[in-house]
């Protein structure tokens, strides 16, 4: 995103200038997407939103969120008069929990990560906590898990169903949501839940990316995926048995390499909600990379992203200037609404 006036503080600036094939300055009317028209709208409503920033680059994106929310929500009112939190009116607090409570994102690049981070920092004075290192088009949802799941297979005397472990996860974590960080007994337990947390999304990523890993080579076959997946709330003996060997091994590293991103496990809020909003820059590449199709791009992040949107979500589409092949094959979905909007196409859940 070349900007027409180079900020010398503002390395996300001086980084997209240098290192994306793009050359035009992102004209989104960011406060009118998130405000969508609606009245009545509050500080507690623009401040509870989920946004997720699924090309992030160099933090162009994540500038504009930032900015444009603390804007909307200085001038909101609160949903009942008279409250005041003190967090939210100071201009520094209010960016870092803007940060840390609504915006996600997920950057290929580790180069470009360290660069959005340095961004952040030197001018939020905050840490994009959210903003994690992985591949956004390669991954897979928790409920994939099910189809790998053999009824018939006979669990073991102490195994226990991974049907029902994966459903007592998901309780767990809502738990753990509605703990707060304030009150005695429940930072206890939230410490607590922390462990068996952690244990399980380790293993259930570590099944995630086996499985990932057999739609791009052909190491693991489904007797092996099953017995994983059977062994999910086995003891650490058992566990650390299968994960020693080499074809697990080997997925691993395969994983990791390719930077497989499971949403769930990564944002683990998923296993309960989803995103107010998706944006993805599709055209977005770095100098060192080769292109990919603009089409073929949209297509994968449409595919990847809706599903982690409300029904009432919008994933926004940046672009420079709309394509006519891209809006003729948007056009022939039955399944999403399109708008055009200044640098940007919007699309819709049909409902």
């Amino acid at each position: 995103v070349k900007p027409s006036i180079i900020a010398e503080y503002n390395t996300s600036d001086i980084a997209s200038y240098l290192f994306s094939k793009r050359d035009y300055l992102i004209t989104l009317h960011m406060e009118d997407i998130l405000i969508d028209g609606k009245t009545g709208f509050t500080k507690e409503d623009i401040l509870s939103r989920k946004v997720l920033d699924m090309t992030p680059g160099f933090g162009n994106v994540a500038i504009r969120l930032i900015e444009s929310i603390a804007y909307l929500s200085f001038i909101l009112p609160y949903k009942v008069k008279n409250t005041f939190v003190s967090e939210w009116e100071d201009e520094v607090t209010l960016k870092k929990y803007i940060s840390d409570n609504l915006l996600y994102g997920i950057e290929r690049s580790p180069f470009s990560l360290d660069i959005l981070q340095n961004t952040m920092k030197n001018r939020f004075l905050l840490a994009a906590k959210n903003y994690k290192l992985g591949n956004p088009l390669i991954g897979m949802s928790i409920k994939d898990i099910y189809s790998f799941f053999d009824s018939k297979n006979q669990l073991s005397l102490f195994d226990r169903n991974p049907e029902e472990i994966i459903h007592e996860f998901e309780k767990n974590y809502k738990q753990y949501f509605s703990l707060s960080d304030k009150i005695k007994e429940d930072v206890t337990l939230k410490k607590d839940l922390e462990i068996t947390l952690k244990k399980y999304s380790e293993r259930l990523q570590n099944i995630l990316d086996i499985i990932t890993t057999t739609y791009l080579y052909r190491i693991v076959d489904n007797k092996k995926i099953q017995d994983v997946v059977s062994s999910l709330g086995s003891d650490e003996s058992i566990w650390n048995s299968i994960s020693n060997k080499e074809w697990f091994i080997t997925a691993k590293e395969i994983a990791k390499k390719n930077g497989f991103f499971h949403m769930e496990i990564e944002f683990p809020f998923l296993l309960l909600n989803k995103f107010d909003f998706v944006f993805v820059q599709p055209d977005l590449h770095y100098i060192w990379e080769d292109e990919i199709p603009l089409i073929e791009a949209t297509k994968a992040y449409v595919k990847r992203g809706m599903p982690y949107l409300k029904d009432q979500g919008k994933m926004i589409l940046i672009l420079e200037k709309p394509v006519d092949e891209l809006i003729v094959e948007l056009q022939k979905s039955k399944r999403y609404e399109m708008a055009l909007a200044e640098g940007s196409i919007i699309l819709k859940k049909r409902m």
